[in-house]
């Protein structure tokens, strides 16, 4: 797994412990939220247990990095279509190491939390 920072790693592991596994749009949007220390500061308190109040969180003053992880959980997490193909291949869009993080996300979004016990060594039981 691709982490943005320690910050992200040590975040992301304790959600692992709090929110629904079975969900894997929750499990992605949280990784990709978890990942920009402003945007996590802006997002947190409207993530529970089995959802994510999107609706609530309002991001103000992120980096290009931290709108599109924002973007990019919210249309995992609810279907929107802030990105397409084009926009993600595209480097000028999308920087390589956001790009990694996002690819990551639809893989958890994909495979849930058996793709994650394989990437972090079964950390979570």
């Amino acid at each position: 797994m691709i982490f943005n920072s320690e910050h992200h790693r040590d975040t992301f592991h304790s959600l692992m412990k709090t929110i629904y596994r079975e969900n894997t749009d929750l499990l992605s949007a949280v990784f990709l939220l978890s990942a920009d220390y402003r945007l996590w500061l802006q997002s947190w308190r409207y993530i529970e247990k089995n959802r994510i109040v999107f609706g609530k969180i309002h991001p103000k003053n992120l980096t290009a990095e931290g709108y599109t992880l924002y973007c990019a959980a919210k249309d995992i997490y609810l279907g929107t279509r802030h990105f397409n193909l084009k926009d993600l291949s595209d480097p000028r869009v999308v920087d390589r190491n956001t790009f990694g993080l996002i690819c990551n996300a639809m893989a958890i979004r994909r495979y849930g939390y058996n793709y994650i016990r394989l990437k972090e060594g079964d950390i979570y039981d």
